[in-house]
């Protein structure tokens, strides 16, 4: 006889906060760039229309979690929105604060890019 156990985790980030990430742009964004965030910590979509100069490879946005997690997720996922968002090749990663979208490529100045992320686990 094998005994297993299961263990579940549950987040109730959704049904304590209604409050949005904060959302600030990094230097990859250039000059004077603008950020919108709809979502919740676990989820949601970013989008950042870059500056005018200054763009560069690199951190484009981090959101500051509304409700921090009890430890660093298990994993994030961020999936462009859009071909011109995908060729930025995104990348992210999360502490128990932040979730943080990079890009590889530095995106065209005054262009709108657009990411779905997803944080799971963290609890």
């Amino acid at each position: 006889m094998t005994n297993r156990s299961l263990t579940l985790r549950t987040s109730l980030h959704s049904e304590v906060t209604t409050a949005k990430p904060v959302a600030t742009a990094g230097a990859g964004a250039g000059a004077s760039p603008t950020v919108t965030n709809t979502g919740a910590d676990e989820r949601g979509q970013v989008s950042v229309t870059v500056g005018a100069s200054g763009e560069a490879a690199g951190t484009l946005v981090t959101l500051a979690f509304a409700l921090p997690y009890d430890v660093a997720p298990d994993a994030v996922v961020v999936s462009p929105a859009d071909s011109a968002s995908a060729a930025l090749a995104p990348y992210a990663s999360a502490t128990k604060t932040t979730l943080t979208i990079g890009v590889q490529t530095a995106p065209t100045a005054s262009a709108t890019y657009v990411f779905n992320y997803a944080v799971i686990g963290g609890v």
